[in-house]
C-alpha cells in the first residue's frame, strides 16, 4: 500500500513476571471494576513536581468524588509520596521499568507532569491529564501520542506556581468525560 500513511503502533511487552507482580498488587487493593486515577508525582527535574500541598488537595478530591488512586513515583520520592498521602498503601514505587510500565496499564488515567510516564500510558491508551513547564523554549509540548489528553501548560519556569483551582477547570471536566466513558463501557 505505497503512499498510504497509517498510524503507527508503540509497544513495550512488561514481562509475565512483572505483569503477575502488578495483577497480585492490583488484587489486593482495588476492585475489578473500579476507576482508578494514577498521581505520577516524579518527574526528571524538581522544577516539574507540582507541590505537596497540591498534590493533597488532588488526593483530597478524588477521596470525596469516591475515586480510586495510586500516587506513582520514583524511589526517589518515595518521602515526598508519603508527604502527600500517609496511607502507604497507596504509594506504588519500582525500580524496574517494566512492572512499573504494566501498573500504568492499569490504571484508567494518568495525572502526571512527566512526559515519559505520558508516553507509557500512551501504549496502553490510558487517558492522561499533563501538566508542563514550557519556560523560555519554542520546543513543542510532549503530548500523548495515542489517546485522549488534556494539559495545563505553564510559562514559568516551574509547576510552583500553577494554582489547584487553575488546574481543576480543566482536569474536573476532563475526569467527568472519562468517568462517563468508562461508566458505558
Amino acid at each position: 500500500m505505497e503512499g498510504i500513511l497509517t498510524t503507527p503502533e508503540i509497544r513495550y511487552f512488561p514481562s509475565k513476571e512483572d505483569i503477575e507482580n502488578v495483577n497480585r498488587y492490583f488484587a489486593g487493593k482495588f476492585s475489578d471494576s473500579g476507576f482508578i486515577v494514577g498521581i505520577n508525582i516524579s518527574a526528571g527535574s524538581m522544577a516539574r513536581y507540582w507541590g505537596t500541598e497540591n498534590f493533597r488537595k488532588l488526593v483530597v478530591y478524588l477521596k470525596e468524588k469516591k475515586i480510586e488512586y495510586l500516587l506513582l513515583c520514583s524511589t526517589r520520592d518515595i518521602k515526598l509520596s508519603l508527604e502527600i498521602d500517609p496511607y502507604s498503601e497507596r504509594t506504588y514505587y519500582t525500580p524496574g521499568f517494566g512492572e512499573f510500565c504494566a501498573m500504568v496499564g492499569k490504571i484508567n488515567l494518568l495525572f502526571s507532569p512527566d512526559t515519559a510516564t505520558v508516553h507509557l500510558a500512551s501504549i496502553y491508551n490510558i487517558p492522561v491529564f499533563g501538566l508542563y513547564v514550557k519556560y523560555e523554549t519554542e520546543d513543542i509540548i510532549w503530548y500523548p501520542y495515542n489517546t485522549r489528553y488534556e494539559a495545563v501548560v505553564t510559562s514559568s519556569p516551574t509547576l510552583k506556581d500553577v494554582k489547584f483551582l487553575q488546574v481543576m477547570e480543566k482536569f474536573d471536566p476532563f475526569l467527568n468525560d472519562e468517568l462517563k466513558r468508562h461508566e458505558n463501557t
